[in-house]
């Protein structure tokens, strides 16, 4: 079967790029995409003590049609829990303003989340997702990088707060967002 030549803007075709070793195809996955299309963020934090810091983010999802589509990557030296709310009835308090950092460096444009925050007060009610245990305390793949994307990917809720948790008795942590906004096309 003979690949087809795709109409690109501006008229004219071009050609799906082959590598000369396999003769596959070479495509780009939808988060890397995203990348190179300015519209995939990053927010992250750390703590040398997790037990007397614990490492906090949280943020409001676009009151719109764009999706977040969001990875946890979380790490700790010792046991520690990543715990993600969503839409914490008491809300999220304290904390220092965060800027989600684009990952397309030469874009200008600017993530839809808003009210990020970092190191903010433990929320209370809202609905707790699947808890991940890190470090000393791992069972599997869960939230460390490395595994599977589709195995932790979560399409956010529009206009709706979250939080992202990392706790644990002692030891460093380090908590990664990365997501990518989009919007559905039918």
């Amino acid at each position: 079967m003979a690949l087809q030549k795709k109409k690109i803007e501006g008229g004219g075709s071009r050609a799906p790029i082959i590598d000369p070793s396999t003769h596959y195809a070479i495509v780009l996955d939808s988060e890397h995409h995203e990348v190179h299309d300015g519209a995939a963020y990053k927010l992250g934090a750390r703590s040398s003590d997790i037990s007397a810091t614990p490492v906090h983010l949280s943020f409001t999802t676009p009151d719109s049609a764009v999706r977040v589509h969001l990875v946890a990557d979380a790490y700790a030296v010792d046991a520690a829990t990543l715990t993600i709310t969503e839409a914490p009835t008491g809300g999220v308090t304290g904390g220092t303003a965060a800027t989600p950092i684009n990952r397309r460096r030469d874009s200008s444009n600017t993530s839809g989340v808003t009210g990020a925050l970092s190191g903010a007060t433990a929320p209370t009610g809202g609905t707790a997702f699947p808890v991940e245990d890190l470090g000393a305390a791992a069972s599997g793949p869960g939230g460390i990088p490395g595994s599977p994307r589709d195995a932790r990917e979560w399409v956010l809720k529009p206009d709706t707060l979250y939080s992202f948790r990392l706790t644990g008795a002692s030891g460093i942590g380090n908590l990664t967002l990365r997501w990518y906004e989009h919007s559905d096309k039918d």
